[in-house]
């Protein structure tokens, strides 16, 4: 009977043993008992005591908690004679490896209720278990994972969870935005630089990779870190010798992890990319909104001073058609904004305007900007005169003019020029008379050599003559602005010209040494009288802007085919913020001591406008306290066309 029993047990699915209710030996076992518990025969297992059975184990129950020997199922049923039953680890401590049993210990009696022993079912759950285990534990290590909500953040407690559960250290690698491996989360003892070309491998096969002896002190697992078929880099478990690698989880379920993982670190990835986006969208928003508060007032305040500008405003586009025009603008043309808009320029000037309009537009196309003045028509057909300046912008890909009415200023200047001209017409008669008379005076006393007499004389005859040079100027004065200044040119040798003016203007000048450098022997077109006016101005004021020095270098000579002419002094020097302003009509440079130098400020205008009726220009090169050198250049025979 007993032989039956045994042949059934043999044979049975689960491991099987029997203990001695009287010993607690175990006095059978099956061929699945004896494999499971580590031993290669029933007899070595039965002749080993069952206290050192196990010790060979380190024995626990379902939550990991130590169980003592006296706790084991078979243990307890030999003391209550009852049925007991408990899941049970085992890890054996030689071979590393984990086995789960589920056992079941029964009470061995006969029908009397004899008590013989124990029987042990031993049920192998390892696979449930560690599949339940590894379902546990990728759920709470999702959990752990899904917590932390930056990519930062995630990405150390990957590096923890690793470190705490699964290995003995890890390196884990990322691909930057440029294709290279960049070494993020580093175990401490650890460095990933010694294995960087199995790395690249498995960068480049997209393929896990198991190197059981690396190194005589560490095992590696490197894992690729794919998410959205996307390869994000590679995960290094260490273990050192002598560990299990994988733990108490398979590859398959280790792989699972670190897919995972992967997803949830990708998922913080594109949501820390997702704020910083939404965050500088904000900001760009709010900087938009910044940029259209500046330009709502700016366009406020733009149109503030276009529309109560006292000046007429008007704003075409490139092809002459106006876009917008201020109130000044209604006022000066006398229509109506709507007529004005869409409207060709030029339209409102009269013909012989619009030609000259159509020159000047080619100008300002190219230049950019222009000033000028122009005749304009109103809508009650009178015409007005009107300064204007105009201005291309490119930001906005308009024109900008802006037009004043100055018809009632060009009448009061013709008024009092014309009253100027009279009156200094009516003052060349009764001064040529007190120069007559002067020269009578001065003849008639010469037989008396009175000193103090011929002194009086002599002070009003000087005088006379710079009152002369006054009415003389305002005459030109007056014919520049009527367009009437006449040259008579004729042909000379400029070289003898110039000797002859200068040698003229030492007498006068006794107090500078008149320098001239030099020579030009060459015939010249000019008028010699203007010519000389301009020589004598400008000595006469390197002279007046320098009392301190004793000479003037003039200088002659060809450049570029034209004449150059320079005056030069070393006195108080003008900055170069005047430099434009010392050929305005009117305009005196201030001396050192704050006071302006006698005269009207003209010369300097006259002598300009001579110039350019000779085809040429002047200009000025200087600097505040170490003189000054006017040039001028002209050709050597004046054309019809514009000056330089």
């Amino acid at each position: 009977m007993m032989l039956d029993f045994k042949k059934l047990f043999d044979n049975l699915p689960q491991g099987v043993t029997i203990q001695d209710s009287a010993t607690g030996k175990v006095v059978y076992a099956n061929p699945l008992a004896v494999k499971m518990i580590g031993f290669s025969s029933e007899r070595e297992f039965l002749k080993t005591p069952i206290e050192e059975v196990v010790k060979q184990f380190v024995v626990m129950d379902e939550k990991g908690k130590l169980i003592s020997f006296d706790r084991l199922p078979g243990r307890k049923t030999l003391k209550s004679k009852k049925t007991q039953t408990k899941t049970v680890r085992f890890h054996h401590l030689q071979s590393k490896k984990e086995r789960w049993s589920h056992i079941i210990s029964q009470p061995f009696e006969d029908k009397q209720n004899n008590f013989f022993g124990v029987i042990n079912t031993f049920y192998d759950v390892t696979e449930s278990k560690r599949k339940e285990i590894a379902n546990q534990f990728l759920n709470e290590m999702s959990k752990e994972l899904s917590s932390a909500l930056t990519y930062e953040t995630r990405l150390k407690r990957f590096s923890e969870l690793i470190l705490n559960y699964l290995a003995d250290g890890c390196c884990i690698d990322l691909i930057d935005n440029k294709g290279d491996l960049i070494s993020v989360k580093t175990d401490d003892q650890m460095t990933c630089q010694s294995w960087r070309k199995e790395l690249l491998e498995v960068v480049r096969t997209e393929k896990s990779r198991y190197i059981p002896h690396f190194s005589p002190s560490i095992s590696l697992l490197m894992m690729p870190l794919l998410a959205r078929g996307k390869n994000l880099g590679v995960v290094t478990f260490i273990y050192n010798t002598g560990s299990q690698p994988y733990n108490f989880i398979d590859k398959k379920t280790l792989e699972e992890f670190v897919r995972r993982s992967t997803f949830f670190l990708d998922n913080a990835r594109l949501f820390d990319i997702a704020r910083r986006l939404i965050s500088q969208q904000k900001e760009t928003q709010h900087i938009l909104q910044e940029q259209e508060n500046v330009l709502q007032l700016s366009e406020r305040r733009f149109r503030s001073i276009f529309e109560t500008s006292l000046d007429a405003i008007i704003i075409t586009d490139n092809e002459k058609r106006i876009m917008d025009v201020n109130t000044a603008t209604v006022d000066l043309f006398l229509l109506p904004k709507r007529d004005l808009i869409k409207k060709k320029i030029f339209s409102f000037f009269p013909a012989k305007s619009k030609k000259i309009f159509a020159a000047r537009w080619k100008k300002f196309q190219k230049n950019g900007s222009q000033r000028g003045e122009i005749e304009v028509m109103q809508s009650n057909d009178k015409t007005i005169i009107a300064e204007y300046s105009a201005k291309y912008d490119p930001r906005v890909n308009h024109n900008f003019f802006v037009f004043r009415d100055i018809s009632g200023r060009i009448e009061e200047e013709k008024r009092r020029e014309h009253l100027l001209s009279i009156a200094s017409h009516e003052l060349r008669t009764p001064l040529a008379s007190i120069r007559i008379f002067v020269d009578i005076l001065k003849r008639s006393l010469a037989q008396l050599q009175n000193s103090k007499m011929d002194s009086y004389l002599a002070k009003i005859h000087e005088k006379t003559e710079v009152l002369s040079r006054l009415i003389d100027d305002l005459l030109d004065l007056t014919r520049i602005r009527e367009n009437k200044l006449e040259l008579f040119y004729e042909m000379k040798n400029f070289d003898e010209f110039l000797s002859e003016v200068l040698k003229d203007i030492q007498l006068t000048l006794p107090s500078h040494k008149i320098i001239k450098e030099g020579t030009l022997n060459k015939n010249v077109v000019f008028d010699k009288n203007r010519m000389a006016q301009v020589i004598i101005n400008l000595v006469k004021n390197a002279v007046k802007y320098s009392p301190n020095a004793d000479k003037v270098i003039v200088k002659v000579g060809e450049k570029n085919g034209y004449i150059q002419l320079s005056v030069q002094d070393f006195g108080i020097g003008i900055p170069t913020s005047e430099h434009k302003k010392v050929f305005n009509i009117f305009y005196r440079v201030r001396s050192t001591s704050k006071k302006t130098v006698e005269g009207l400020g003209v010369g300097l205008f006259i002598s300009s406008e001579i110039i350019k009726k000779h085809g040429g220009r002047i200009w000025i090169k200087s600097q505040k306290g170490k003189g000054s050198t006017f040039f001028i250049l002209f050709p050597f025979q004046p054309s019809q066309g514009e000056s330089l």
